[in-house]
């Protein structure tokens, strides 16, 4: 009975193992509930197919039943199907001979189903398992492509548990070979192994549920940014609107006042006087010109509007930006966190005043630079900025300017100057590749 339950688990580890690594390596085309289904059909076939014995109609139907879920319930061609079940295949049978490998060489025992010896048996499958699920799980995160640029730095850690549960695993099949463990307390450790086993996959499940979460708040955040420089946008073309329409009334009143000066023959100093005036007037209109790329003159706007209106000097000089190879949305994310970060730095200081700039140098490189005046000092650990606001999803704001340097590895320097109390952020982009 227990080994029934033993190889139901074990084929149900096989089946969430498959599944899970379709999910993070290939994009579902089917509903959920399909794959529930198919893999549940799955799992029964197996499991039967399993107690006939035969090794190689195992494998052939876990070929089948697998490359059924992937290409069917995931958008993957037949020689990407063959080849990750392939792969999934040869995963399980090196792990089962490495646990097998290390059983013989610590314990000096054979642990073969004619030892005669089942509890063994469960206990070494069990951790080799484990050991399927944790190389599968690790290597799907490794090689998918979509998450290259993103850095998973729990993920050695958390391959320690899994590392440690197979120790205790194969201590535990050394137990039951050399001492005289009752069938009571044989069935225990068993069932405390399996649930072990659960244990680990529900813990890596959650690791990869928040990874999820945390991207979806993310990109949430992102499209909130972008979204409000699109109110802004629009916002501005109205007040443009606006401005055009007066500043065209006024031009047509201005032109009659000098026909009318002309027809009156005025003295030319007084027309030139008064041309003069309505020059100064117009010189000091409101102008939107900071750079040739429309985004960032909108979002430079928006900002130094904002600036006015909260007393700090904006000095700007993007004149040479060069951001073609900066998508959109990277460039709506990059410069409202930058300009939203030094704007809530400097509007609390006594000397408030920003000093935003961005040139290139050689062809080769553009430089971001902005120069903020603070009063409370910025959380730095290790070279590397912190957010120090508070709240539940703190920090949001510099995990998306983290984001966008990575995927397009560019180096980002830090420095805080303490006896003039000001904090300048220079981000570097690589924009020709050698």
């Amino acid at each position: 009975m227990i080994e029934t339950i033993c190889y139901l688990a074990i084929f149900i580890v096989e089946t969430v193992t498959s599944v899970l690594y379709f999910e993070i390596k290939f994009k579902r085309k089917s509903s959920f509930n399909i794959v529930l289904l198919l893999s549940v059909w799955s799992f029964l076939i197996s499991f039967f197919v399993n107690t006939l014995g035969l090794f190689i109609l195992n494998v052939v139907i876990f070929f089948l039943v697998n490359f059924v879920i992937l290409f069917f319930c995931y958008e993957s061609k037949i020689q990407a199907c063959i080849f990750n079940i392939s792969l999934l295949i040869v995963y399980m049978i090196v792990t089962e001979l490495i646990v097998l490998y290390f059983s013989e060489l610590f314990f000096n025992h054979k642990i073969l189903p004619e030892d005669n010896e089942p509890i063994v048996l469960i206990i070494q499958t069990t951790a080799s398992k484990l050991l399927y699920f944790s190389a599968v799980y690790i290597t799907a995160k490794l090689s998918k492509k979509e998450q290259k640029n993103e850095k998973n730095p729990f993920l050695v850690f958390l391959s320690v548990l899994p590392i440690s549960s197979i120790i205790i695993m194969i201590t535990t099949a050394y137990i039951c070979i050399y001492y005289d463990i009752d069938k009571n307390s044989q069935i225990i450790l068993v069932i405390s192994n399996i649930l072990m086993l659960v244990a680990n996959i529900i813990v890596f499940y959650i690791y990869e549920y928040t990874l999820n979460t945390n991207r979806k708040y993310t990109m949430m955040l992102l499209e909130k940014q972008s979204a409000e420089s699109n109110e802004e946008y629009y916002k501005l073309l109205a007040e443009q609107n606006e401005t055009s329409n007066v500043m065209i009334h006024d031009i047509k009143r201005h032109l009659n006042a000098i026909r009318n000066m002309l027809q009156n023959n005025l003295p030319p100093k007084e027309i030139n006087g008064y041309i003069d005036e309505i020059v100064g007037v117009f010189e000091k209109s409101e102008r939107v010109d900071y750079c040739g790329n429309t985004l960032l003159n909108l979002i430079t706007y928006r900002y130094a509007r904002l600036s006015k209106l909260k007393g700090i000097e904006f000095q700007v000089n993007i004149r040479e930006a060069n951001l073609k190879f900066l998508s959109d949305y990277d460039i709506t994310a990059l410069f409202d966190n930058l300009l939203e970060n030094a704007i809530e730095a400097a509007e609390t200081t006594k000397e408030k005043y920003i000093e935003f700039s961005i040139y290139s140098r050689n062809e080769n490189f553009v430089i971001i630079k902005i120069l903020n005046s603070f009063s409370v000092k910025p959380q730095i650990n290790n070279g590397k900025l912190s957010s120090s606001k508070a709240g539940k999803f703190h920090g949001i704001g510099t995990v998306s300017i983290k984001r966008i340097i990575s995927k397009y590895n560019g180096s980002l320097d830090i420095d805080v100057n303490d006896e003039n109390k000001t904090f300048c952020v220079t981000i570097v982009f690589k924009t020709k590749k050698e």
